[in-house]
C-alpha cells in the first residue's frame, strides 16, 4: 500500500474495510496540504437565485398519521447529479431520506417529485438522521455522516444514528459502512463516535465529551475528513453551541476505506464568540462544511434558531492554512458591506464552480418563509419542501 499523506504529517494506525464486488474506481490523487491565496479580509457575494425542492408529494403522512416533513441537511454535487439527504425519514418503501436530482447547469426554480430518484440501498435506509455529505477533492468518492448525537454504550438502540458511509461517486449500490460494527444485528459506525468523543476530552470531560452533534463533513487534500460539531456537552439538554472542527485522517483507494487514529480538534470557538467577532446579533453554531476545490478554502455554514420560530444563518470562508493556525473564518458579506444573511436555516453547502455555491435549507417544521430572491411574490415554504439559494462570489 502506498504511503498515506496526512494533514498533520504524523504516523497513524489504520483500519481497513474491504468492499466486496467493487469494480475498482480510480484511486485518489494525493495533492498534499494547500492554503488559501491572499484574499480580501471579507469575501463578497450575493444570492442570485432561489427555489424549492419538493422532496416528496405534498400531504404525505408518516406511519403514525402525522405530516411528513422535508428537512434537507446534507448535499453534494458531482457533475450533473445533486445528492441530497433529509434528517427526517421519508415514508414509503420506494423512497428514502437520500435522493438524487439532475443538475444540468442549475436547478429549476421548483424541483418536483417526478425529478427525484430515491437511493434505497440498505445502508442508506438503515441509517438515521443524515447531517453531512462531501466529495473527495478528486471527485471520485462520496462520504455521508449521520449526527452521532445518540449513543448508548450498553445498548444498540441508537446505533443507527452513528453511521459514516462512503461509496464511489454515482454508484450508490456500492455504499458501505466505514469502521463497521454490529450489535444485536444493528450495523453502524459506533467506533467513529468513540474517536470523535475522545478527541473532545477536556478538564470537564477527561474521558471524552459524552454528548455532541455532527452537522458538517468535508474531505480535504492531505487525506483528512473534517467533522463539524454544532453542539457538545453533558447531554442533549445540557450543551453549548459551538463551531468545532475535528480532523480524522483517511484514505480511499480502489475497494478499501481507511480511517486513521490520529484524531484532533483543528478549530474550536464558541458560537457566541464567533458571532461577537463578526458583529452579528444571533448566537450561531456550525451547520455545514465543504471544501472548495477551486479556491483551496473551506466553506462553512452557521445557523440559528430564535424566539418566535425565526431561523436563519450565515456563510463563512477560511483557508486551510488559516484553519490550522487558529485564524477566524471570514464572514461573507453583500456588496453593500452588510452580512449575507439567509432567512431560511442553512444546513448544506456544496460547490458548483469556482465562484458559486449552492446552499440548501432545513427549516425544521417552520413554514411560510418566502424565497430570498422574491420575498414579496414567491411561494412560501411548505412541509414537503426544502428551499435553496445560489450564492455567487464577486
Amino acid at each position: 500500500m502506498r504511503r498515506l499523506f496526512l494533514v498533520l504529517a504524523v504516523p497513524v494506525v489504520l483500519l481497513v474495510l474491504y468492499l466486496p464486488g467493487c469494480a475498482n474506481p480510480q484511486p485518489l490523487s494525493h495533492t498534499g496540504p494547500v492554503g488559501l491565496p491572499p484574499a480580501a479580509e471579507e469575501p463578497v457575494a450575493r444570492i442570485v437565485a432561489s427555489g424549492a425542492i419538493d422532496c416528496f408529494p405534498k400531504g404525505l403522512k408518516t406511519e403514525d398519521g402525522s405530516p411528513a416533513t422535508c428537512e434537507v441537511s446534507a448535499a453534494v454535487l458531482r457533475g450533473d447529479v445533486l445528492v441530497l439527504a433529509s434528517d427526517k425519514p421519508v415514508p414509503g418503501g420506494h423512497r428514502s431520506s437520500v435522493f438524487k436530482v439532475p443538475f444540468v447547469g442549475a436547478l429549476p426554480r421548483q424541483v418536483t417529485p417526478e425529478k427525484i430518484s430515491y437511493v434505497t440501498a440498505k445502508p442508506f435506509v438503515s441509517a438515521a438522521k443524515f447531517e453531512g455529505m462531501t466529495v473527495t477533492p478528486d471527485g471520485e468518492y462520496h462520504f455521508a455522516t449521520t449526527g452521532f448525537d445518540r449513543f448508548d454504550p450498553g445498548s444498540p438502540k441508537f446505533d443507527a444514528y452513528d453511521t459514516l458511509l462512503f461509496w464511489p461517486a454515482g454508484r450508490e449500490a456500492l455504499v458501505s459502512l466505514v469502521t463497521p460494527s454490529s450489535r444485536d444485528g444493528v450495523e453502524s459506525s459506533a467506533g467513529v463516535w468513540q474517536k470523535l468523543s475522545a478527541a473532545q476530552k477536556s478538564d470537564e470531560f477527561p474521558a471524552g465529551v459524552p454528548y455532541f452533534k455532527v452537522e458538517g463533513l468535508a474531505a480535504i487534500p492531505g487525506d483528512a475528513l473534517l467533522f463539524g460539531i454544532r453542539e457538545a456537552g453533558k447531554d442533549y439538554k445540557n450543551f453549548a453551541y459551538t463551531v468545532r472542527i475535528i480532523s480524522v485522517p483517511y484514505m480511499v483507494r480502489d475497494c478499501h476505506a481507511i480511517l486513521g487514529d490520529e484524531v484532533k480538534v483543528l478549530f474550536d470557538v464558541a458560537g457566541r464568540a464567533l458571532s461577537d467577532g463578526a458583529g452579528i446579533a444571533e448566537t450561531v453554531a456550525l451547520s455545514s462544511l465543504e471544501y472548495d476545490r477551486f479556491g483551496t478554502r473551506l466553506y462553512m455554514l452557521t445557523s440559528f434558531e430564535a424566539e418566535g420560530g425565526r431561523v436563519g444563518g450565515y456563510l463563512w470562508v477560511i483557508g486551510l492554512r488559516d484553519l490550522r493556525s487558529g485564524e477566524m473564518p471570514r464572514l461573507v458579506r453583500r456588496p453593500d458591506g452588510k452580512p449575507l444573511k439567509f432567512t431560511h436555516k442553512p444546513e448544506a453547502v456544496t460547490v458548483v464552480d469556482g465562484a458559486t455555491v449552492l446552499v440548501v435549507h432545513d427549516d425544521d417544521r417552520v413554514t411560510g418563509i418566502p424565497p430570498a430572491t422574491d420575498p414579496e411574490k414567491g411561494p412560501k415554504r411548505e412541509l414537503h419542501q426544502s428551499f435553496y439559494d445560489v450564492v455567487r462570489f464577486e
